[in-house]
């Protein structure tokens, strides 16, 4: 679900350091993303590293980028999507390694259907 959607620079400003999990950020890692100009919608999901795995999701029905996670929440861009709003849900196409982690996360809510 959506819990933040904002307009930012698609480049961010200052100094880049690495994340709380010790690895570089998505634009420490694509350097030629710096000369991009302008700003983009950025999205926060309630979804993070606690969760499941990041780089084992991809959007089924949406061209967004995911630009990484904290332990709590999915940042995106979310491109030219402008017509998404607060509480809209995304769905996601799952690895093995990302359903494994969400299917034994304790803070994920499972439905079991036959």
């Amino acid at each position: 679900m959506l819990l933040q959607l904002k307009k930012k620079p698609f480049y961010p400003e200052g100094i880049m350091a690495m994340d709380g999990f010790g690895e570089a950020s998505y634009f420490k890692r694509n350097p030629k993303l710096k000369k991009l100009k302008g700003n983009r919608n950025h999205a926060l999901l309630n979804i993070g590293r606690q969760d499941t795995l990041h780089t084992g999701l991809k959007p089924q029905d949406i061209d967004l980028e995911i630009l990484g996670s904290t332990s709590d929440y999915l940042i995106v861009d979310l491109k030219n999507n402008e017509n998404l709003k607060l509480e809209d849900k995304i769905r996601f196409h799952v690895n093995y390694e990302a359903l494994l982690i969400a299917m034994t996360s304790p803070y994920i809510k499972k439905k079991y259907i036959n």
